[in-house]
């Protein structure tokens, strides 16, 4: 590989990873509101994990894809039984801080609130997702 290509490929990182310190926290992007809202019978965990499960099983787009698909997500499961809530936070692969979405179940009496946030990468991410989350609630055990 030319060392012209070579410094445009470490110039194009170098200009990523500095528009990263202006990234939104996880903490930020949840206090924001959620761009998507669902609200199913079931319970918490059975939702959660049937959707960790859906992102993880869905296909990727490789590392040349130019659209993150849901199968490109590093993700991070937090389950707390005390507060009857489950988070599923999806990463980049190469972007160990920042979050491209935010899910967040949490019951509510036979309910549970499902909420989706949108991370800064701006990618088209929400429609695969959201579809994963449409089809758990609708195949689901309830109660």
């Amino acid at each position: 590989m030319p060392k012209s290509s070579i410094s445009v490929l470490v110039a194009a990182l170098a200009l990523a990873v500095a528009g990263a310190g202006c990234v939104a926290s996880l903490g930020e992007m949840r206090a924001k509101p959620a761009q998507r809202v669902l609200v199913a019978p079931g319970r918490y965990g059975d939702l959660g994990g049937c959707v960790a499960a859906g992102l993880q099983e869905a296909p990727a787009a490789g590392f040349w894809g130019f659209r993150l698909k849901p199968g490109d997500l590093r993700l991070e499961v937090v389950r707390r039984d005390d507060q009857q809530t489950m988070t599923v936070t999806g990463y980049p692969s190469l972007a160990m801080d920042m979050p491209a979405l935010d899910l967040v179940f949490r019951q509510e009496s036979e309910r549970v609130r499902i909420e989706l946030r949108e991370g800064p990468t701006r990618q088209a991410i929400l429609d695969d997702t959201w579809a994963i989350v449409q089809r758990c609630a609708n195949q689901t055990p309830r109660g």
